[in-house]
Formats: structure tokens, sequence, C-alpha cells
């Protein structure tokens, strides 16, 4: 009986939260596991004609592997908020996943600049959503991994000459080999070509 209250109390836990505590993928995998990762999740996988590439910027020993195409997957909404979409960057010579990303961006699918510029991607005036949610996956990484070991995780405004201000908010998380970053880029005044997006990495340099 206490067994079985335990289960009820974790799945009534998860639907309050919106996530479970498996959402992201912290153990290094290899490309013939990706499947039973994201059929669980109910996830689609996503086929581009396009490549898709990584920079040391984005992956800081990018340059150590010669990596594939990724496989990619959207990932269902979680509370009230847009899909995720997930990308697994593997090495073509032993196909181990190197780099996972978990994206939250209504640009994920654009193709062209009519797909830019749809209404939906006018994101300008939900910065205090995307703030929540950036919160909410902070609480719940630090309640997984324990207190970040780099960042503040508040909101810091860019300015570089030639582009508009932006805002930033970054944590970053070490676990054994696993590095995991959370951030948030939010363009001032981007209209419907802004940049709105918050986004996970879990990354591993060997």
């Amino acid at each position: 009986m206490r067994s079985t209250i335990t289960i009820l109390f974790t799945f009534l836990l998860t639907q309050i939260n919106g996530q479970d505590s498996t959402f992201f993928q912290f153990d290094q995998i290899h490309f013939n596991q990706i499947d039973s990762v994201e059929i669980n999740k109910k996830s689609k996988e996503i086929f581009v004609n396009y490549s898709i590439s990584v920079s040391a910027d984005y992956f800081p020993n990018a340059a150590s592997f010669d990596l594939a195409q990724p496989r990619v997957f959207d990932r269902s909404p979680m509370r009230d908020f847009i899909a995720c979409q997930i990308n697994y960057y593997f090495t073509k010579s032993d196909s181990i996943v190197r780099l996972i990303s978990y994206t939250w961006d209504t640009k994920n699918s654009a193709t062209s600049l009519e797909d830019l510029m749809k209404p939906k991607n006018d994101q300008s005036d939900k910065m205090d959503k995307y703030n929540s949610e950036y919160d909410l996956l902070a609480k719940e990484l630090t309640k997984q991994l324990g207190a970040p070991v780099e960042g503040t995780g508040q909101i810091e405004k860019k300015q570089e000459k030639g582009y508009p201000d932006w805002f930033e908010r970054k944590l970053l998380w070490t676990k054994g080999k696993t590095t995991i970053e959370l951030f948030m880029i939010w363009t001032d005044g981007g209209g419907r070509l802004g940049t709105y997006k918050i986004r996970t990495l879990v990354y591993w340099n060997n």
C-alpha cells in the first residue's frame, strides 16, 4: 500500500511540475540508444535538408571531433510553453553522442524568410514568460545537479557594434565528465526577426 501511495505521489508531482526528472539526458549514450530515449518521450523525429554544424563557442571541443549530421526531434510542450527541439550530435567514427542541445525557440521549424516573418515569431512581448520558464528550468536542474559552478543566472544586457542590444542569462553545472549549460538570449526590440530562445546544452569533451 505504501509503495502505491509513493508512486501516485511521484506521478502527481510530475504533473504539477510539468516535467519529469528524466527530461534531460545526462549520461553519455551511443547513436543506437537515441531512439529508446525519444520514443519514451513520444517525440517526433525531424528530417532536415540542410547541414547542421556547431562552433567552438557553442561546443568548446567542437574542433576535436568529426561530428555527423545530428538527429533532430521535436518534443511536445511542457507546462504552458513552446515545444522543445532536441539535437543529438555524435562522432562519425564511433557514433558516440558528444553533445545534446535542447532548444525552446519558435523559429526551430523555420526554413525561409516567410517562415521567419510569421506572427508567432514575434515574441517581444513575452519576456516575462521566458524568464519564468528559465527560472523553472534552473530550479529543476539545481535540484538534480546541485548548485551551478558558473554564472549567476541574472539578466545581463549585452552590446556589440553593428548588432541590436540583447539580454543574456547563463548558468553552468558539471556532473562527473558531463557539462550542462542553461542560457537564454533575448533581442531588445527585435520583433519577428529578433532572437528569443532558451537552450540547454549537455556535452562531453572526451
